[in-house]
């Protein structure tokens, strides 16, 4: 199945490439925008993490999901590709899964990265 995404007033259309994945909802990412809002996400759970302290739980959690968010930027090379999807819906009550982004090299899938990262319990 190839991707679908949705652009607002245009339709649905199909994405130039197929991905070997069946999601509800896929789209293609500028990779220059991506690094630029990615780069101010960092700095702020950097900001943050500093603000609460390392000793504080909550700064530890924002300064490691600033090192998760830091690597998974410094893994995409160029030309590679960045989709963000959306996994199907796991209930019958929510309209879609979980979102990730996926990185996609000479055709095939290099990385999947969860946006969100729920704490452990």
């Amino acid at each position: 199945m190839q991707p679908h995404f949705h652009r607002p007033g245009k339709g649905i259309g199909s994405a130039v490439e197929m991905l070997p994945i069946e999601p509800w909802r896929c789209e293609a990412l500028a990779l220059e925008d991506f690094e630029r809002e990615s780069l101010k996400l960092v700095e702020f759970l950097k900001h943050l993490a500093s603000s609460f302290g390392s000793k504080h739980e909550e700064g530890e959690r924002d300064e490691a999901e600033a090192s998760r968010w830091q690597e998974f930027r410094q893994s995409i090379l160029p030309g590679d590709k960045l989709w963000m999807m959306t996994e199907p819906a796991s209930h019958p009550e929510v309209t879609h899964g979980s979102a990730c982004l996926l990185i996609t090299r000479d055709g095939g899938i290099v990385t999947r990265f969860q946006l969100y990262q729920p704490a452990e319990v």
